[in-house]
This record gives structure tokens, C-alpha cells and sequence, in this order.
């Protein structure tokens, strides 16, 4: 229920929820039309068609690991104690890198469109961007829409102008990595107890300490 609430009051939540069910629609379509000639003329003719996901797409490359986790990561930013100064920044810099590997990995899927041509047979392949990708690149835009009015307050060029002006590059940085610590922190916390005898850390899991060789009771 917690979640919930956090969803009601925050509505980028509900953005990333949708832009991940987008992965489960179709992101292009590849389609192939061929035809078989002797002597000049067309004995036959067949056309194919079949839809990727954006699960599917991640076949294609690497690349679409990464499109795939930006919205997890979207999702659960309201909910890190350790990103909330940079969480503005992260909703304006994960949808733009979301947009630019979306159209890489599409391009590289376009890149099997094209013409093959023999002396018996003619195959004419396309790809087609689909409502999945479509759905996906309108998500990460709102993201960085809504981010700019909402926290920058940036809703004309003169308020981008002057948000870039008086942009502390320094001050970001320093952000940036003290979440980056903090977050390393917590994950460290998380992954370690403390033995009960000589204070070491023990992995979680693990029954008896590597310092002092204390075991704990099953």
C-alpha cells in the first residue's frame, strides 16, 4: 500500500509502469515479400510478417538490456532515500538515454531491411516502428517534460536559459557522488551484519564470523 501512495503523489511512478508494459507490445515489425522468376517470368510469390517485442529486441543487441532496466530504475527512484537530490536530474538524464539507444537499437534491426536479388528469387524485407516503441519514446518524453516544469520550473526558452545559466556544475557533481556513496552504503549495510562477539562484519548468510570464528547457533 505504501507504493500505492507513493504512485497517487507521484505520477512519473505510473509513467514508468507504462513505458515497462510497453516492452510487452510489439516494437517493430519486420516484414518480407518474395517471388520466385524462370525464364522472366513469376512462377510464385509469398509474403511474411512477424512482430518483435521490446523483449524480443534485446536479442538485437545489448543495448536493450539497458532501455529494458530504465524503467525499473525510474520506477523505484521515489522510493531511495540515497538518489533524492539527484532523482531530478536522473528523470531528465535516464529518458534522454532511453530515447537515443531506442532509435540505435530500431536502427540496427532496420539495418536487415532491404533487397536481395538472384537469378531465381527476389526478397524485399522492412521494418516498421510499432506502438510498443512508440509508447515507450512518449513516456520517456513526459518524463523529461514533466521534470522540467515540475522541478526545474522551466515552462519557456528564457526559464531554460536561465536554469542553464545558473546550472552549478560543481554542485551536481558533488551530488551525484555522494549518492553514488550513500547509495554504496546502504547496499553494503544490507549485505553485512555485525558478529556479536568481536563487532566484525559477517556476509548475511554466512554462519560463523571470518575474524574471530564465531558461529551462529541454527
Amino acid at each position: 500500500m505504501k507504493i500505492l501512495d507513493k504512485m497517487k503523489k507521484e505520477p512519473r511512478m505510473i509513467l514508468a509502469v507504462i513505458n515497462f508494459i510497453s516492452f510487452f507490445l510489439p516494437w517493430v515489425s519486420l516484414n518480407a515479400s518474395g517471388s520466385t522468376e524462370v525464364f522472366g517470368e513469376v512462377i510464385s510469390t509469398r509474403e511474411i510478417g512477424a512482430a518483435v517485442t521490446g523483449f524480443g529486441i534485446m536479442e538485437y543487441s545489448s543495448i536493450g538490456i539497458i532501455c529494458y532496466m530504465i524503467p525499473i530504475i525510474l520506477f523505484v527512484l521515489p522510493l531511495m532515500k540515497s538518489t533524492k537530490k539527484i532523482t531530478h536530474y536522473l528523470y531528465i538524464l535516464l529518458p534522454i538515454i532511453a530515447i537515443i539507444l531506442m532509435f540505435f537499437v530500431s536502427i540496427l534491426v532496420g539495418s536487415a531491411g532491404g533487397q536481395y536479388t538472384s537469378d531465381f528469387f527476389s526478397v524485399q524485407t522492412s521494418v516498421h516502428r510499432m506502438i510498443g516503441f512508440w509508447i515507450a519514446g512518449i513516456c520517456n518524453i513526459a518524463f523529461i517534460v514533466w521534470t522540467a516544469v515540475k522541478d526545474f520550473h522551466i515552462k519557456s526558452k528564457d526559464d531554460l536559459k536561465k536554469s542553464l545559466k545558473n546550472a552549478d556544475v560543481e554542485t551536481i557533481t558533488s551530488q551525484f557522488s555522494e549518492a553514488a556513496r550513500d547509495l554504496g552504503s546502504n547496499i553494503q549495510k544490507s549485505a553485512l551484519t555485525t558478529c556479536p562477539k568481536c563487532g566484525g562484519k559477517v556476509p548475511k548468510g554466512k554462519k560463523i564470523c571470518p575474524k574471530c570464528g564465531w558461529s551462529r547457533k541454527a
